[in-house]
This record gives C-alpha cells, structure tokens and sequence, in this order.
C-alpha cells in the first residue's frame, strides 16, 4: 500500500493563522512510507513550495491509496479556497484529530493537539527542524504517521486533563476542560484509522459550507461557513477584478510574471474572513471591482507572496533591529508604493526611486530539495506494550 504522510504550513503573516479560519498554504511536507511488521520505512519525501502549492500536492497525491495527517480535514479547507477538491481526496485521507475529537466526544479540540498527543502517547517531544525562517514540515508529517501507527497498533490513545479558552465566533468566547484519559478505540474508530469507510467528501463539503466546521461536534460558524460558500464560488468564476490589480502591478515591475490563479486566489487568504467573503461574493457575481483600500490591500499581499525570499529577509530585519534597517525601510516604501499604484493613488516615489528599491530585494530561487531524515525511529519495541497490538502481531494493514 502506499502511504502518504502529509502536513501542511501556512503563510506566516496571513490573516488566517487562527484556528478558526482558512489561511495561505505556503508549503506541503509529505512523507512517503509503507507499513512494515517492524513499524513504517519511510521510501521517500518531497517538500511541495512555489507558486501553486495546492494544485501541485493534489496531483502528487494521485497515487497515494491513503492519506495520513492530523488536522487534514481542515487543511483541505484551506485547499479549497484556492483549487477544486476531487472527491477521491478525502475518500482515501484518515484525519488522526477527526477520529480522535469523535472519540472524545467534545465540542472543542482542546488536549488534542499533536504535541500533546505525542508526549502521552509516543513519549517523545514534537520537534521542528528550523530551515532558515521556515519549520520542515515533513517533521510533523512523521510525527502524525507515527501517531496514527502507535493507535492502529496498541487500540489505545492517551490525552491529558485541560482547562483551556476556545473561541466561538458565533457565541463568543468559552472555556473548555477535559479529564484526562486511556481509553481503548472502539471497532469502529480502529476502522476509521483504517480508512475504512471512507470520508465521504459530501458529508465533508456540508459541513464546511452549511454548518462553517471541519469536526463533527464542533460548534456551527456561520462566518466561516459564508467563507466556504463564496470561495467555492470564486474557485469557479472568472478573476477580473483581480486581474485589473495583477496588471497594475505588472507594467509597474512589481511582478515579474503573471500569478498563477492559485496564487491570485491565496492573496485573499491575507485578508480578515468577512472582506474574503465579500470580495469572493463579487468575483463569483462578476460585479464591480476592488474599492481602492481592498485594491491595495490586495496588491500588498500578492507582491509579498511573489517576493519570498525578500519577505523572509525583511522579517528577520524586524527580528533583530525593529524598524531601524535599511532592509525595513526599503520594504515600508514598496508597500506604499503597491499600495498607492493598485488603489489609484499618485505614486510617492519616483520612478529611479521603486527601480532602485526592487533592484536591491533578494533574487528568489527555487527551494532545492533538502535532505531529510526522520527525527525518531517508529520501530516497535517488543517489550513495550505500547507498541503491541492485543494480540501481540503485526496489525492487519501490513
């Protein structure tokens, strides 16, 4: 059988880094394994970056017979707002955290997250190999594969007492405890993490779009259900009002090259969920275009999508000196300066000026791959029982 093992990283600036709403996917980290009698052997890996993240890691995972994440169901939510999904996707992807927040029987996910389900259940800390400003997310892909394992293996998941805040967008904030637990899964949770049945993508797609969640207990979000609605909808229609910023930009010399739809489309990920909505609502309807503040607003993100390796440069500047470097003045002028051309503003710099500055940002280069070797080793212990099933043999997917 062959396995993927997937985690995904979202853009560091953009709006969407809450929990609660879809943000940016920048890079896809999957592993490849097959499932051993001595644990899962790791045959390859691949980080997934550039300009279409999403399109490229679907048909990359058109071979993949199952796919094995924690939180899967919603990163596929952030996938749609960019790209089509195909059914056969979630039909062949166990989500560890949807099994598990079933299995709990809460409203919120609170205890559930992979750290904490790795020190419990694993005994190891989730570790992140830094690449110069960004986390390998091939480690976390591992770690969740490794998650998914142990469970398959033993039939018992551990999780620790909580007291936590969880928000609500529709009835504000609340606060949520657990009691930790063992508990030992049940037949149908065992199947579940056995991709058996499959996720049915239409249960999936009416309760991202009707009810605004990706879990099954989790509270109704009408904002984020909205969301869905009209990202599906822009997915489909023509980006003509998107086009007009994308050309602004182009005889300016802020963009070297035309944007890919999915990027134009991710560019609205930066943006807080109601002006996504109602910027996404309009391209759907083909009505008027970006006001001036959306327009530049827009502008913004896209040209700091298309700069990575500027953007990067000019958040360690903030990191380490603040507003005081050249590198942060220089980028502080170029915002002005997208933001001034896409919203119809006369423009403060001059033209020898925005050449210059363009000039000095840092050329971006493909990210070649990297090595990678796993952090930990799942092989099973005989003498642990954590990695024995009941019956002591290898489990019945090997």
């Amino acid at each position: 059988m062959v396995i993927a093992l997937l985690d995904v990283s979202y853009a560091r600036s953009a709006r969407g880094n809450s929990s609660l709403e879809p943000a940016a996917v920048e890079q896809v980290g999957i592993v490849w394994v097959k499932s051993k009698a001595s644990g899962l052997s790791v045959e390859s890996s691949e980080v997934i970056a550039g300009p279409q993240p999403v399109t490229t890691t679907i048909q990359q995972l058109a071979v993949a017979e199952l796919i094995v994440g924690h939180g899967l169901h919603k990163d596929y939510r952030a996938f749609a707002m960019v790209s089509a999904i195909p059914p056969w996707l979630l039909s062949r992807t166990v989500d560890t955290l949807a099994v598990l927040h079933d299995v709990r029987g809460g409203r919120m996910p609170a205890g559930l997250n992979l750290g904490a389900l790795t020190a419990l259940n694993l005994r190891d800390l989730r570790n992140k190999t830094q690449r110069g400003t960004h986390e390998e997310p091939r480690d976390d892909a591992w770690l969740a594969g490794r998650l998914w394992w142990t469970m398959r293996t033993t039939g018992v998941v551990r999780w620790a007492p909580t007291l936590g805040h969880a928000a609500d967008h529709e009835h504000g904030p609340e606060w949520s405890s657990t009691q930790g637990a063992t508990v030992a899964l049940d037949p149908g949770a065992l199947e579940r993490l056995a991709g058996q049945p499959p996720a049915n993508f239409d249960e999936w797609d009416r309760q991202v779009t009707t009810l605004g969640r990706t879990l099954a207990r989790a509270p109704h979000d009408p904002k984020m259900a909205a969301l869905a609605v009209a990202g599906r909808a822009s997915v489909a229609a023509e980006s003509t009002a998107l086009q007009l910023v994308v050309d602004r930009l182009l005889a300016n010399g802020l963009l070297a090259a035309p944007p890919a739809k999915e990027m134009m489309l991710a560019a609205l990920q930066w943006f807080g969920p109601v002006s996504n909505t109602r910027i996404r609502q309009r391209l759907a309807r083909g009505t008027r275009p970006l006001s001036p503040n959306e327009a530049g607003s827009y502008a913004w993100s896209l040209f700091r999508m298309s700069h990575k390796a500027a953007e990067d440069e000019n958040w360690l500047a903030w990191r380490s000196s603040g507003s005081r470097s050249s590198v942060r003045s220089r980028w502080l002028r170029l915002e002005r300066a997208c933001r001034d051309l896409a919203g119809g503003k006369p423009l403060e710099l001059i033209h020898g000026e925005l050449a210059q500055d363009l000039e000095a940002l840092p050329a971006d280069v493909p990210m070649a791959p990297m090595p990678w070797t796993p952090l930990t080793d799942p092989r099973i212990e005989p003498d642990n029982p954590l990695h024995r099933n009941h019956e002591g043999d290898c489990p019945d997917f090997c």
